[in-house]
């Protein structure tokens, strides 16, 4: 199961995918990013605490948030738990992803 919510706060919207994102579910969050390109935010926070799985695929996924926010925005992106972590230490992108370590970026 995987859902993916949306809560924007004046000029900063906050992503919160739910459930694994992976090759059945990597087109519904596409989507959803979709519609978030077009809202004019000056920053996107991704907050991945209830991730519980991400392939490969949902990692491509991730990877063009951050492209969509360097083209209009920034991007901060709040840690997942650490069986999510996980892909973004192997890949070596931990280093190279906004994290932050909380989620006072609505403020």
């Amino acid at each position: 199961m995987f859902e993916c919510e949306v809560e924007p706060h004046r000029e900063t919207v906050l992503i919160r995918p739910i459930g694994e994102l992976d090759m059945t579910t990597v087109d519904q969050f596409a989507s959803t990013l979709g519609e978030i390109t077009t809202g004019g935010f000056g920053r996107v926070v991704l907050d991945l605490r209830e991730l519980t799985f991400v392939d490969s695929s949902g990692l491509r996924a991730l990877l063009e948030v951050q492209g969509i926010a360097a083209r209009r925005s920034s991007l901060q992106i709040i840690p997942g738990p650490e069986p999510v972590q996980r892909i973004f230490h192997v890949t070596g992108l931990v280093d190279r992803l906004p994290f932050v370590g909380t989620p006072d970026a609505l403020r």
